[in-house]
């Protein structure tokens, strides 16, 4: 199978998946010097969070991967994640957070950038959470950090279970 099919399949099923979640599906987005292919928004209001969570997961297909352009593309879709947020509150950290996954596609990932993502800490951020993930559709394999913050133990181990259920090539 030919990978433009490879990954319109792959996203058919994300979709269907993050509409069941909640979230509002928007294609071919761009920012910056980025076209995202997809962005999922889901916003709320979650106790956990002690007021409004904006849930974004940002996907782009890349032909080539490594681990320094990866950042790049995590850094910018934290970036367009806080500035398309939408909340009736003024700005505080306690009632108005971001929570991004910056998704990266492709076909084929060198075990190299796959074990730099893997062994890498998901950022501290004083409000707002990123945690990005490759997904190798080709090996049907999902890569993301699997060191834990000191903060915020459990919500990262929450975010992986929904990684997984979401993500899931």
């Amino acid at each position: 199978m030919e990978k433009e099919s490879i990954v319109s399949h792959y996203m058919q099923k994300v979709t269907e998946r993050l509409k069941v979640e909640g979230f509002h599906i928007k294609y071919n987005i761009s920012y910056s010097n980025w076209t995202f292919k997809c962005v999922a928004i889901r916003r709320r209001f979650q106790i956990e969070h002690l007021g409004l969570a904006e849930t974004f997961f940002i996907f782009v297909d890349f032909s080539y991967l490594d681990a320094g352009l990866f950042r790049d593309f995590s850094k910018k879709c934290l970036a367009f994640a806080r500035e398309s947020k939408i909340s009736p509150f003024p700005y505080t950290p306690l009632f108005d957070i971001a929570i991004c996954f910056p998704v990266g596609l492709v076909t084929s990932l060198d075990i190299k950038t796959a074990k730099e993502i893997q062994n890498s800490k998901p950022p501290w951020l004083f409000c707002d959470y990123e945690m990005a993930v490759i997904c190798d559709i080709g090996a049907k394999r999902l890569y993301y950090p699997e060191r834990t913050p000191n903060y915020a133990i459990m919500r990262w181990e929450t975010w992986r279970n929904k990684i997984r259920e979401i993500l899931s090539p």
